[in-house]
């Protein structure tokens, strides 16, 4: 019977250690999509309670609240202890209401003779809440202080953060607020819709009998010389009035290299390019069997060098994916 209580006991215990691991993964994971300000706010480091002996600096970073003590004037820290909270009342206190640094959660140990010191806490261990955007910490940071007299030996005092009074009645010992802000999550980047684009030409694929509906140009024949030609996106049934204009396509021909440079405005961007320039007409209405192929990300022109040709006249079909 005992045997089966205990069994009972430790399969209750591991159900409960695995479900506080999975909530506290959770947490973290979801404070992660929050994006926090990189702030810092300072309170001075009074020793003796009047003393200016350095600072102590809070800031957010990623998803831990960092403390950093900061001493300066010739004072040295040997001893740190933190407690960061949301209500002063579970701060660990004597009776009369004093802070027990003793039991405060974080602690440097023996620092002696060290100008800072720095804890690191992740917000997901101080916070059951999944946004802390404006959320206010209550901190108390204590540092125990020496500075060299002079004679061989130490003056000692206690410090707080500077702040206000824990107990009103007791202690000088202070506490100062943080409170957490957070950047405005950046917009989204704008959506790209993107149509089929063709450099203008004299001939479309449907008179050159390459299909019944799909529409494009070709263009050409072109002696050597040089040529514009508009660039128009998304105009279905070779139909100027349904389509945008998107640009230009230049075209420089000597009689043996061919020099083709898109160039598109107005919004537009190039996702990709394909090129037919040959001596004959074009046999597919496929862009990807053009033979000049570039796949481009969000620029503004491009360009293909063709060569070999003899002063022949050539044909051009200029064929992209135009995204506005």
């Amino acid at each position: 019977m005992l045997r089966s209580i205990l069994t009972r006991a430790s399969v209750l215990f591991s159900v409960l250690a695995l479900w506080a691991c999975s909530s506290s993964d959770d947490l973290a994971s979801n404070q992660k999509a929050i994006q926090y300000s990189q702030g810092t706010q300072c309170a001075t480091l009074f020793a003796g309670q009047t003393i200016n002996a350095g600072s102590v600096c809070v800031s957010v970073d990623g998803q831990n609240l960092v403390v950093a003590y900061n001493t300066s004037g010739g004072w040295e820290l040997t001893q740190t202890h933190l407690w960061v909270g949301d209500d002063l009342a579970t701060m660990p206190q004597t009776k009369t209401g004093n802070p027990q640094i003793g039991l405060f959660p974080y602690k440097s140990g023996d620092i002696t003779g060290t100008t800072s010191y720095t804890f690191s806490i992740p917000l997901s261990s101080l916070s059951a809440s999944l946004d802390l955007c404006g959320h206010t910490f209550d901190i108390a940071a204590h540092a125990a202080l020496r500075k060299a007299d002079g004679s061989g030996g130490y003056q000692t005092q206690t410090g707080w953060g500077a702040g206000t009074q824990i107990n009103g009645r007791g202690s000088w010992a202070t506490y100062f607020t943080y409170t957490v802000s957070c950047d405005a999550p950046p917009p989204p980047p704008p959506a790209l819709s993107c149509d089929t684009a063709y450099a203008l030409g004299n001939t479309t694929f449907i008179q050159l009998g390459l299909t019944q509906s799909r529409w494009g140009w070709q263009v050409g024949p072109l002696d050597p010389g040089s040529y514009t030609q508009p660039i128009y996106a998304g105009a279905g049934q070779n139909d100027l009035s349904k389509g945008t204009l998107a640009g230009q396509l230049s075209i420089s021909y000597d009689g043996a290299i061919v020099t083709v440079e898109y160039d598109v405005s107005g919004g537009y961007v190039l996702e990709g390019t394909h090129l037919y320039v040959g001596t004959t007409n074009v046999s597919t209405i496929a862009p990807g069997q053009y033979g000049n192929t570039h796949d481009l990300s969000n620029v503004s022109s491009d360009s293909f060098t063709v060569g070999g040709f003899a002063g022949q006249p050539i044909y051009v079909v200029a064929h992209a994916v135009a995204c506005h």
